[in-house]
């Protein structure tokens, strides 16, 4: 199986348009599942799979390694989506996991940070530095755009449209699909700045985040994720792995807050489904008071003799 790996990744990358995380992230899933079967001493020949290794294997996260449900359907999902590659290359007839049942996931309320929390991160760099300058923009971009960690690496000067007052975005998503995003005043300022000090360096990469020390090459999203968890760090934030999915969920909910529609944000967002977007919208107390019946309706009602009607 594993002389299939290289193909398997390319397939998701290229035709899939998987970002790089994401396909090896699909890749680790098979290793993980391909050690689990040399460790039996089975063969690691495709056509010598059967369902009941992949059963076998879903009971070995769960039991040797207390892998929670989503976990679990993460990795499934990557075994199947290998094993429907080497179905699709004609490599195998029958795919084996045809029948496994995905672990349930179980609901979880999206996490979002705080306006306090917000403030303590934006203020953390020192923007008297190049450094803190750039990680600044960078947080601010995140956050205002909504973008994920792999859209920001790929986030060139060239995607960047400037009409003085605000600045335009050009973001490839998942899928390759582009999408455009309005930067306001306050991030467009901040971002402005940076690229005016990045201009100092003379870098050859068209990146618009890029190294400070050392080659002015453009970030990788695990330096970009490193960055992030130490201000969060430095300013007392428990740092999550998903640090950037917590600024893309922050930005989702206070897009929708302030009275934005779930269509609109998810245009904004690149997701095709509006009930992606409920995912990381977190129902605040403030959309959940205007949910309500308003103060000034009940008002109306009190003023109404509502004993005294007719009967309908």
């Amino acid at each position: 199986m594993r002389r299939y790996l290289e193909a398997f990744k390319d397939h998701r990358h290229i035709n899939l348009g998987n970002a790089p995380g994401t396909a090896a992230t699909y890749i680790r899933g098979v290793v993980q599942f391909i050690a689990f079967v040399e460790g039996r001493g089975l063969s690691t020949d495709p056509e010598k799979i059967q369902r009941a290794d992949i059963d076998d294997f879903m009971k070995e996260l769960f039991v040797e390694y207390g892998n929670s449900e989503s976990t679990r359907a993460n990795k499934l999902s990557a075994v199947r989506a290998f094993f429907g590659f080497l179905v699709y290359k004609r490599v195998l007839l029958q795919d084996p996991t045809e029948g496994v049942p995905t672990p349930r996931r179980g609901q979880t309320l999206p996490q979002k940070f705080t306006t306090h929390q917000l403030k303590l991160l934006f203020n953390a760099p020192d923007v008297n530095t190049r450094i803190g300058l750039r990680d600044r923009a960078m947080m601010m971009t995140i956050y205002s755009a909504g973008l994920r960690k792999h859209e920001l690496v790929g986030l060139d000067v060239g995607n960047i449209s400037d009409s003085g007052a605000y600045m335009y975005l050009s973001v490839l998503g998942k899928g390759k699909k582009q999408r455009i995003i309005t930067l306001l005043r306050q991030p467009a300022t901040v971002l402005r700045r940076w690229l005016l000090e990045r201009e100092t360096f003379k870098p050859q990469d068209q990146a618009v985040f890029i190294a400070i020390k050392g080659q002015p090459e453009r970030l990788s999203e695990r330096v970009i994720g490193d960055i992030l968890k130490k201000y969060a760090k430095k300013v007392g934030i428990a740092s999550a792995m998903a640090f950037v999915h917590k600024l893309r969920a922050t930005w989702a909910t206070d897009l929708y807050d302030a009275g934005v529609g779930l269509l609109e944000i998810c245009a904004q967002a690149g997701w095709e489904n509006p009930k992606t977007a409920m995912n990381y919208v977190r129902i605040s107390e403030k959309a959940l008071k205007k949910a309500a019946i308003p103060s000034r309706r009940w008002k109306e009602l009190e003023g109404e003799d509502l004993d005294g009607g007719n009967d309908a």
